[in-house]
């Protein structure tokens, strides 16, 4: 199973995709000073890549994550929000925000993402943060994602 992702930035996410190649995940060194951050920082974005399938096991990207690379900026929100929704966690959470136009506390993520992976309480209380950032990412970006649906 894909580890859980602890990466908060989607932002930084799609920046990645737009801006490296896959020879720049071998080199974290390289990688980190780039985005000026620690290579512990590299390993989550690299996870949550792997996590939305956007690279393969041999960090290359696949076909989701070349599809992402050359779409333009609309589309990349939503093929991103698509990759987002269509995880168990998120689906779930997403649905609810939509239902009840309310954010999910904390304990609530917790609890979902505990119902679909095996993480301990601190490990799930900890992920539930990613899980939020990621979506006020998709309030955010409901516009811009809702606009090419219609």
């Amino acid at each position: 199973m894909k580890k859980f992702p602890q990466a908060n930035s989607i932002d930084r996410i799609l920046y990645i995709v737009e801006n490296f190649d896959a020879e720049d995940f071998e080199n974290k060194e390289h990688f980190a000073d780039r985005l000026n951050m620690v290579s512990r920082q590299v390993d989550y974005y690299i996870d949550a890549l792997h996590f939305l399938d956007i690279i393969d096991e041999h960090s290359n990207y696949t076909e989701v994550g070349e599809l992402l690379k050359s779409s333009s900026v609309d589309n990349k929100y939503l093929h991103m929000r698509n990759l987002i929704v269509n995880r168990p966690v998120f689906r779930e959470l997403y649905r609810e925000i939509l239902s009840t136009n309310k954010k999910p506390s904390l304990e609530r993520i917790t609890t979902e993402i505990k119902k679909y992976y095996e993480l301990n309480d601190t490990t799930s209380k900890r992920r539930a943060s990613t899980v939020q950032k990621w979506l006020d990412w998709l309030a955010k970006n409901k516009y811009v994602v809702t606009k090419n649906i219609y």
